[in-house]
């Protein structure tokens, strides 16, 4: 496992929230729970990054994503 914090630094990415978050797996949206870090591709699948379960999230640029 790797906290979040540690993962966004590494691959020199900016991330909020709770930096002591530790990181279970990589996986898609679909297959993501609480301990995962998942991505979002657009605002289409906004909704879905919303209502999954996971806690870390990848996403574009400016995409609100209130509690992840």
């Amino acid at each position: 496992m790797a906290k979040i914090s540690e993962l966004a630094q590494h691959v020199g990415l900016p991330f909020e929230g709770d930096g002591a978050l530790e990181v279970q797996r990589i996986v898609g949206l679909d297959m993501a729970g609480t301990g995962d870090l998942s991505f979002v591709r657009g605002a289409a699948q906004r909704e879905q990054a919303l209502a999954s379960p996971a806690r870390a999230l990848v996403a574009p640029e400016g995409m609100e994503l209130p509690g992840k």
